[in-house]
């Protein structure tokens, strides 16, 4: 077992149809895999956002998939389950709703070293 596998764990996505046409763009945008992208963009939401709005996925997944998560960012986005003492999300929501919420911000990010989230970088 390599150290990146025991620093991270799997984590279930679930996406709509609208989520995973822009995975899959995006995906072929960044020649990275569609689960290198989920994680990617779950990992980056987590950094750049702190909590979601409560809502629910819609019903109809059309794609569903196990990414690697960091156990940090695991712990980190479980938080977010609760409001109050009581759990209102599972984690599969909350990597879900990210990763769909990243799509809808980010249409782009880096790919092949080339920053894309609205402006390229000058060389």
């Amino acid at each position: 077992m390599t150290d990146s596998t025991r620093q991270s764990v799997g984590g279930v996505i679930k996406l709509d149809q609208q989520a995973y046409h822009l995975l899959t763009k995006a995906s072929e945008q960044s020649f990275r895999s569609l689960r290198q992208e989920a994680a990617l963009r779950i990992i980056d939401h987590a950094n750049r956002f702190e909590s979601m709005p409560l809502q629910k996925n819609p019903t109809e997944t059309v794609w569903c998939a196990d990414v690697r998560i960091p156990i940090a960012v695991k712990q980190r986005l479980t938080k977010s389950l609760y409001r109050g003492q009581y759990k209102v999300k599972t984690l599969v929501e909350e990597y879900s709703l990210r990763l769909k919420d990243h799509l809808l911000r980010y249409p782009t990010i880096s790919a092949v070293g080339i920053v894309q989230e609205g402006k390229h970088r000058d060389t």
